[in-house]
């Protein structure tokens, strides 16, 4: 763990200077990006890197930053079927959220709750659950909020509301999408 794709050095030359730097919080975005680049291709240095940063982000009380790197690491939990974690996950996802709403960062609480709506459409499989967690998300946008994910929310509460049987409601937001 720890060696970066060859496509990385600009990765590695930061991680280097951001550790021999006093800047924690430059350091832990740092291992955030990095961690975000192994996404989809390597669970461990992912793990390793997000943990790192979720740390640091704890010790310096940058909330925010917290969040989103748990929701990463929820994420490729979830990416890579890595079931054995999806109570961390989950863990990781719940604190997210109630960090985001004690926090009052509306942006954060949106994609805890689309996050935890996919932990519980795509790990657990618990589509009335994941219902909830989108709804929420939905009730974010009626109340202003909007990003480039809300095509997504759409999608899901779409395929949500249809395994759950309510075919006028998944035609709904179908809709909405187009």
């Amino acid at each position: 763990t720890g060696a970066l794709p060859p496509s990385s050095t600009s990765y590695q030359q930061a991680k280097e200077i951001g550790e021999r730097d006093e800047n924690k919080i430059n350091l832990a975005t740092v291992y955030n990006n990095v961690a975000v680049s192994y996404m989809t291709s390597d669970k461990d240095s992912t793990e390793f890197y997000l943990t790192k940063a979720i740390k640091i982000y704890k010790e310096t009380d940058n909330i925010y930053g917290q969040i989103l790197a748990q929701n990463n690491l929820a994420t490729t939990y979830l990416n890579f079927e890595s079931k054995n974690d999806y109570g961390k996950a989950l863990n990781y996802l719940l604190e997210s959220l109630k960090l985001s709403v004690d926090s009052k960062n509306i942006e954060a609480e949106f994609f805890s709750s689309l996050y935890l709506g996919n932990f519980y459409e795509k790990g657990e499989i618990d589509y009335f659950k994941a219902k909830n967690y989108y709804e929420r998300a939905y009730g974010l946008i009626k109340k202003g909020f909007k990003n480039e994910s809300t095509i997504e929310l759409y999608k899901r509460l779409s395929h949500v509301y249809f395994e759950l049987g309510n075919f006028q409601e998944a035609y709904k937001y179908q809709s909405i999408q187009h």
